[in-house]
């Protein structure tokens, strides 16, 4: 073996490993399985870093839609990742590991039978984790993060912020949501509360935080087969629109009820219909 040769495959994974960290600084994607209640179903992660990141630069999550083509909302949100300069991290839930609308959507806090699981079990349970990582890869010292969820991601955001209400989201946007969650125990979960444990003081911190509800004015056509047309989702309005609205009418008038602070926000996006890709391009608006 010559020596040049021979040098070269020495130093061969230390150059790999360079490359590794040079990585973060690109548009790329990583499997995360460290989560251990959750180990046996991994998740991969896309991200994006500008290159004007700084150790205390924003850290945005995305929850995609029922699509799961979290690269795809990775890619349409590069550009406003550029321009505000935050770390862009978009979980991927594929069908293989989270089949079902109650394993993604619904936030994975009940099995086939309908029986509650333990809360270490929840989808919900993989985010906070999930930051810490995000956190150590990137030695960014943020206390908290910002959180955007599409149609499918949005039903998982706002769920998740009854089911978790000591999560570490300081800014928070749903945008496009099908149906949601009213603060009513009439009605079980998914539609209400009725039937599951909810966290002390749940609603008094959801309700304290700097929550956006959205959705995009021309969000109206039912013939669109991602929309729930079952009796208990009309219940909730005709379309993503009027189910937006209901769902933030409701919400203020709980808060209002119960003598709570009230500092959610309501955003039209003007002549926007179920796009992620439309919405994107306000979301820079919305957070920052």
């Amino acid at each position: 073996m010559k020596k040049n040769t021979f040098l070269f495959l020495f130093f061969l994974p230390f150059l790999l490993l360079g490359q590794e960290a040079i990585s973060l600084s690109e548009s790329r994607v990583f499997v995360y399985d460290k989560y251990k209640p959750l180990k046996n179903k991994p998740i991969k992660v896309w991200y994006y870093t500008p290159k004007k990141v700084k150790t205390d630069s924003p850290v945005l999550l995305v929850m995609h839609g029922n699509s799961r083509k979290a690269e795809a909302y990775r890619d349409a949100l590069i550009p406003t990742a550029i321009e505000y300069g935050f770390i862009l991290i978009v979980p991927e839930f594929s069908k293989t590991y989270y089949p079902k609308i109650r394993d993604y959507h619904h936030g994975g806090i009940f099995n086939d039978s309908k029986i509650l699981k333990e809360e270490q079990d929840w989808t919900f349970s993989i985010i906070e984790p999930l930051f810490n990582e995000i956190k150590s890869l990137w030695n960014n010292t943020s206390e908290g993060y910002f959180l955007y969820g599409f149609s499918a991601g949005a039903q998982f955001v706002h769920r998740y912020m009854y089911m978790k209400p000591q999560n570490r989201a300081r800014k928070i946007v749903a945008a496009s949501a099908g149906t949601y969650t009213m603060p009513d125990f009439e009605n079980d979960y998914s539609y209400g509360l009725k039937n599951v444990p909810l966290p002390a003081h749940s609603l008094k911190h959801f309700y304290n935080k700097d929550y956006t509800v959205c959705v995009g004015t021309a969000d109206t056509v039912l013939a669109r087969t991602d929309l729930a047309k079952s009796k208990k989702a009309n219940q909730q309005g005709r379309d993503r629109v009027e189910r937006a609205q209901k769902f933030f009418n409701l919400s203020r008038r709980k808060a209002k009820d119960l003598n709570l602070d009230f500092k959610w926000q309501y955003k039209e996006v003007t002549g926007v219909g179920h796009s992620q890709v439309d919405i994107a391009q306000h979301i820079g608006a919305l957070f920052f």
